[in-house]
């Protein structure tokens, strides 16, 4: 297992330092964009959607999250164990 984390880290790093390098020919880096063809934009842009996700996970965290003591509240009695028809304390087959 360790071998294919470091050839997925190996692949990885060969991949960056090509594209830094400019020797990316094998796929097209030309943008629709100009903003696309700046150095590091999609590595920005895959930060800030990553930062907006965790600020959305917050704020619905914050939304649906139930209070501290929400399970106390319902505290109910507990089970009474009376015996059944054989005496034996459980419930019914």
């Amino acid at each position: 297992m360790n071998l294919l984390v470091y050839l997925c880290y190996g692949l990885c790093g060969f991949l960056v330092l090509t594209h830094l390098l400019g020797l990316a020919g094998v796929y097209d880096l030309h943008g629709h964009y100009r903003w696309e063809t700046w150095p590091g934009f999609y590595a920005l842009y895959g930060f800030g959607a990553y930062m907006g996700l965790v600020v959305l996970a917050e704020v619905l965290r914050a939304a649906v999250q139930k209070a501290p003591d929400y399970y106390d509240a319902f505290d109910p009695e507990p089970p009474t164990h009376e015996p059944d028809d054989h005496g034996h304390g459980h419930g019914g087959h």
